[in-house]
């Protein structure tokens, strides 16, 4: 599994999920307008995500880890 194609799972979890980009971003730990700020920057110019930041990511989305990896 390349980084892009983590990425590319993230995007369709999260689009799949209905949430907002406040709502992930306060599941990531943030408040506020950093909450969404935070989320765009992750959803559209991270290109290559530590596995710390996708560990929590599944855990905001509800996801299994291996649902964002395969």
């Amino acid at each position: 599994m390349t980084a892009d194609g983590v990425m590319d799972n993230i995007r369709n979890l999260f689009e799949q999920s209905g949430m907002t980009l406040n709502e992930l971003g306060e599941g990531l730990g943030y408040n506020g307008p950093t909450a969404k700020k935070r989320d765009w920057f992750l959803l559209y110019r991270t290109s290559n995500p530590r596995i710390s930041t996708v560990l929590a990511v599944a855990q905001a989305l509800g996801v299994k880890i291996s649902d964002l990896v395969k």
